[in-house]
């Protein structure tokens, strides 16, 4: 069950990964940001949540979640 749920995490990402591209490039700007930012939000949860459960490891949360969030402050331009 755990890898089914993996599957269509990782294919609804690459969704709004290709939506996002494809809006951002056919002259609709925030059409293309929202989908791309939903994504790094997606990706940047699990993050916190690696982080809260396994403070040891605060590298690996550090890893995952800081090339998503670099785009967030940016969101705004």
């Amino acid at each position: 069950m755990n890898l089914a749920c993996q599957v269509f995490t990782l294919l609804e990402a690459l969704t709004h990964l290709v939506t996002g591209a494809v809006a951002l490039h056919s002259g609709e700007p925030a059409a293309g940001r929202t989908p791309i930012l939903y994504l790094c939000a997606f990706l940047i949860a699990p993050a916190l949540a690696f982080a809260a459960s396994f403070p040891r490891l605060w590298r690996g949360a550090l890893d995952q979640g800081l090339p998503p969030a670099l785009p967030q402050p940016t969101a705004a331009c």
